[in-house]
């Protein structure tokens, strides 16, 4: 491996780290927790307790949990990298 491919498997890597990030945030928050002030009377799950908070800075609405977080990138690295070597090896086939 050499200082190139190095570059673009973090270039790919940071990418889908960023990609992976928002759509978290932009699309399976709003899916996952459609309204926000549900938790303000109702309690929550455990499965829910792992994947978010409710502190009071917040306001008592669902915050996600540094687990969130870092499995959030960490799928995106994965996808980084899954992405890289998919287009460089389509790239050598051709």
């Amino acid at each position: 491996m050499n200082i190139k491919q190095l570059q673009g498997i973090i270039t790919y890597c940071v990418c889908g780290a960023i990609i992976a990030t928002a759509f978290n945030y932009a699309a399976l928050h709003r899916i996952m927790i459609p309204d926000e002030c549900y938790y303000h009377d109702n309690g929550t799950t455990a499965i829910f307790d792992l994947f978010y908070d409710i502190p009071l800075h917040n306001g008592y609405h669902p915050f996600p949990t540094l687990l969130n977080v870092i499995l959030t990138v960490m799928f995106g690295l994965i996808g980084g990298v899954m992405a890289y070597r998919v287009w460089h090896r389509q790239r050598d086939i051709a």
